[in-house]
């Protein structure tokens, strides 16, 4: 078999981005969560194969998966949290405001 990446739900609200990514069967450890150049990259290589199984429909043993950040996301308060099978990674981004307004003195 080859590799299957989880699937992963995003959603987006005024405090920033959310990922929901379905995973079930791997412990906290096993995820390996890096943002490089604006890139998060959610990674896993646990390993632990059922070598004894006669039809696998599902294998996260090794995956990953990348997605682009915003400019605004706030890389250094990026979280994580792992339950019941589902990682959910919290990508907060910055306030901003557009001023579509602005006044030029001349000097």
């Amino acid at each position: 078999t080859g590799q299957v990446n989880p699937k992963a739900n995003i959603s987006k609200d005024e405090q920033g981005y959310q990922i929901a990514m379905a995973a079930p069967g791997l412990s906290r450890s096993d995820f390996n969560i890096e943002i490089t150049d604006n890139i998060l990259t959610i990674s896993s290589e646990n390993g632990t194969k059922n070598e004894n199984s006669l039809r696998r429909e599902y294998s996260y043993d090794k995956f990953s998966r990348s997605w682009e950040l915003p400019e605004v996301a706030k890389i250094d308060s990026v979280t994580a949290d792992y339950e019941a099978g589902i990682l959910k990674v919290n990508i907060p981004i910055e306030d901003v405001i557009i001023n579509k307004t602005k006044k030029i003195e001349v000097n």
